[in-house]
């Protein structure tokens, strides 16, 4: 991962409103590895070093042992330890502490610097913290010599200068065409104080891991992040800040579009054969749908979702690829064609494609043994229908041979998923007869790109159908594979592959053995292609070599209310990082519904879901969004709450009483009456208690409002 990537990372991760929202166990925690302090000081050490020194230049921080300071600056409850210039308790000095991170994140985002020169917190540490919100209007060296040292070797003129003056004259004498972080690297050379490279070690604990899974109970927002991970993974330029859902829900959709992210869920019968590949039933042209009698059924081997992704992220394009281009003016007044060379589930079609190949032409095997030459539309239609009974071949003749025109361009499917050749139509229709293939219908090519594997979504923006022979919708082909200027082929000698991620929502609720198999080795990150112990296998039907890019992500989501990470298949729990997602309870964008506190009701149910089941049975703050009014908080409960529960509890609807009190579940008191049967437990029958859920909608279908709030408003107590 690239410092830029690891920095999008960062603010992906830990966006200016959730510093709004941070809670003391989110700002510094024992599971070091989630908590921003962590972040600043370890996470994102690639981007400039903040170690040194005591933990309290955090201000507070959570104590790992029971040891005491002495010292009359610093206070300690046993718990956090803080500088008691901030508070006289833990809590009160952590919000003083956060208004100073938030203020120096929005002022660096605003690129107002010189504030921040008087911001109380430590040094190192509020630099740091400006850096990683700026848009690189900060230089990442947080040594105040270092800087001052640098800045007087490019010029600054000697004196007593804020330390923001030294930040922005090295940012202004920046050269336009030097990227930043080699323009950094040659300033902290200047100091003759160049940290060490980041060890192998250092690099994997601050990047993102390979193989992600995000957890948590219901509405916590798995889903949310997952979108917002997957795109600081495939596009690492893509700046959130400031960018509204729409726009970041726009950019995952364009990256999913071009297969750079696919998604899939588990479920209980997906098996290894969707996964990874299977033997499938496929429809063999004419694919004519007034042909259904003609068609024929195949059976093929199939790539599954895994396969395919890995296809694409392994994906390198040769000297032929790199090298071939056509101006934009050609681009948009030509035609692209795709045609298929022969039946690519026959093996023994192959002599199709080679010919053609090697005789520079492109071949239809519809139309027979019959010479269509010098006839116009019409004519050729006409003495095609005494040939052949399919509709469809009557079309694929017709476009082979009037619709295809010279200066157009062919691409040969190799599938529906893969262009094995691309081709530049130089001449009219021909009817030739040879002895090496049976096809009668030729048209000249020159072949610009041959014997290739690229993958569909590298050219176009759909897959290919079976159809022999049409013409390709110009707007869903991708301009960039085609159009390139001499720069960009120069570039795309040199650039690395791009990342793709494979999202698997609900990953706890298939059978990872069975659909894995062998493969969940190779996942490891150590395993995967190019890596010392990199391994492949062969797959069990196509029998070709199989191994997992360096490049794919895999980002898994559960819902601990199904099933938590300890009961998860040791293999997986093994090869996969681990996220909780907890609900956030003082989510600002949990509104106050006529006076009552919303974010109080979310608290009071989880800590009672908490006592009676665990945390991985609580429900998250996604349930209370976007609620400005009864009908909606109404809706909540109804639609969402109260069935969760209901899950939660087996219908047991005494313990959904404990949760949400009287004012949503009463107890039956009419004693029913049983029909007249001798049963042994009939007496403790009747002595059972009913429950049941409160309706607050009348005969009239209106809702007894305040009946409904008053019930809401007691569940805290």
């Amino acid at each position: 991962m690239s410092r830029y990537e690891l920095k999008t990372q960062f603010l992906e991760t830990w966006p200016l409103s959730r510093l709004q929202n941070l809670q003391l166990n989110e700002y510094t925690n024992l599971d070091r590895s989630t908590s921003f302090c962590y972040w600043l000081e370890k996470r994102t050490e690639e981007l400039g070093s903040i170690w040194g020194g005591s933990s309290y230049k955090f201000g507070i921080y959570r104590k790992s042992s029971l040891e005491t300071d002495n010292r009359t600056n610093y206070k300690t409850d046993g718990t956090y330890a803080w500088h008691s210039k901030y508070g006289n308790e833990a809590y009160s000095a952590f919000l003083e502490i956060k208004k100073l991170i938030v203020a120096i994140a929005t002022d660096a985002l605003q690129n107002h610097l010189e504030p921040i020169d008087e911001m109380d917190l430590g040094y190192a540490y509020k630099w740091k913290i400006a850096f990683l919100y700026s848009n690189y209007q900060v230089i990442n060296i947080f040594k105040p010599e270092a800087l001052l040292i640098a800045a007087r070797a490019k010029g600054m003129p000697a004196g007593n200068a804020p330390i923001s003056v030294a930040h922005k004259y090295l940012v202004d004498n920046k050269p336009v065409n030097q990227d930043y972080f080699e323009y950094t690297d040659d300033l902290w050379a200047l100091t003759g104080d160049k940290p060490e490279p980041p060890t192998e070690t250092s690099k994997t604990q601050s990047v993102m891991s390979l193989n992600t899974i995000l957890y948590g109970p219901p509405g916590t927002g798995k889903t949310y992040h997952t979108i917002n991970r997957a795109i600081a993974i495939t596009n690492p330029d893509f700046v959130f800040t400031d960018k509204t859902r729409k726009e970041i829900k726009d950019e995952y959709q364009r990256l999913y579009a071009d297969g750079q992210i696919a998604f899939t869920t588990f479920h209980q019968s997906l098996g290894y054969e969707d996964f990874i590949e299977g033997i499938k039933p496929i429809l063999v042209e004419p694919a004519d749908e007034l042909e259904v009698l003609n068609k024929t059924i195949n059976y093929k081997i199939e790539p599954g979702i895994f396969f395919e992704i890995c296809k694409k992220a392994r994906y390198k394009p040769d000297v032929q690829i790199k090298r071939f281009q056509i101006s934009k003016e050609e681009f948009n007044k030509t035609a692209f064609f795709k045609i298929s060379l022969g039946n690519t589930l026959l093996s023994e079609d192959d002599e199709i494609y080679d010919y053609c190949i090697k005789n520079n032409c492109i071949a239809l095997g519809w139309g027979g043994n019959t010479d269509y030459s010098n006839l116009n539309e019409a004519e050729t239609k006409k003495k095609a229908i005494a040939i052949e009974k399919s509709g469809y071949a009557i079309t694929a003749i017709n476009h082979f041979i009037n619709y295809l025109k010279k200066g157009n361009y062919v691409l040969v499917s190799n599938g529906n998923n893969s262009c094995r050749a691309i081709g530049k139509v130089t001449g009219d229709y021909y009817f030739k007869e040879t002895d090496e293939i049976d096809y009668y219908q030729f048209r000249k090519v020159e072949w610009l790109v041959k014997d290739v594997d690229i993958p569909v979504s590298e050219i176009y923006h759909k897959s290919f159908s079976q159809q022999s022979i049409y013409k390709l919708d110009n707007q869903n082909i991708k301009l960039d594979f085609f159009v390139k200027s001499a720069e960009e082929i120069k570039k795309e000698a040199s650039v690395k592959p791009k990342n793709y991620v494979l999202i698997i929502d609900e990953i706890n609720r298939g059978n990872v053995s069975q659909i894995f198999g062998e493969l969940i080795t190779l996942i490891e990150d150590d395993k995967r292609e190019g890596c010392a112990e990199a391994l492949e296998v062969m797959l069990p039907y196509s029998k070709k070599s199989f191994s997992v890019p360096p490049n794919l992500y895999i980002i898994g989501t559960m819902n601990t209310a199904d099933r938590s990470v300890e009961a998860l298949d040791t293999a997986l729990r093994r090869r996969f990082s681990f996220i909780e997602m907890l609900p956030q309870e003082d989510n600002p964008d949990i509104k106050d519904i006529k006076d009552i506190n919303l974010k109080d009701v979310l608290k009071s149910i989880n800590r009672r879901l908490e006592t009676l089941l665990s945390r991985d049975h609580m429900i998250g703050h996604s349930f209370f969004l976007n609620i400005n009014d009864s009908d909606k908080l109404h809706n909540a409960f109804y639609n969402k709450i109260i069935p969760q529960l209901q899950e939660y509890f087996f219908g047991d609807y005494g313990k959904i009483g404990l949760i949400l009190g009287k004012g949503f579940i009463t107890s039956v008191t009419d004693v029913p009456k049983f029909a007249d049967f001798e049963y042994d437990d009939k007496d403790i029958l009747l002595e059972k208690k009913v429950y049941r859920i409160n309706n607050f909608i009348g005969v009239d279908q209106q809702m007894d409002e305040d009946r409904f709030l008053s019930a809401v408003k007691a569940i805290v107590n």
